[in-house]
């Protein structure tokens, strides 16, 4: 669920807040690729804000390392 929401909020409008996000290899991953793509995100504990890019990720292009994370 971590991701899903993550992916979401990427491509939403505006900075959404999560709240409790797991703290996996997986989450990290995804966190890392936004960030990659121009996505601002920043940590807090276990919460997080995402600014949003309203559909368009920043970055023309990327090389993103996702690991074993099959979402991401």
């Amino acid at each position: 669920l971590s991701n899903r929401i993550l992916l979401l909020a990427a491509l939403a409008r505006g900075t959404t807040r999560i709240e409790n996000l797991l703290d996996s290899d997986d989450t990290r991953v995804m966190l890392a690729a936004l960030s990659t793509l121009g996505v601002a995100v920043r940590r807090h504990g276990q919460a997080c804000e995402v600014d949003g890019c309203a559909g368009r990720f920043p970055a023309d292009h990327a090389r993103l390392h996702v690991g074993n994370s099959g979402l991401t």
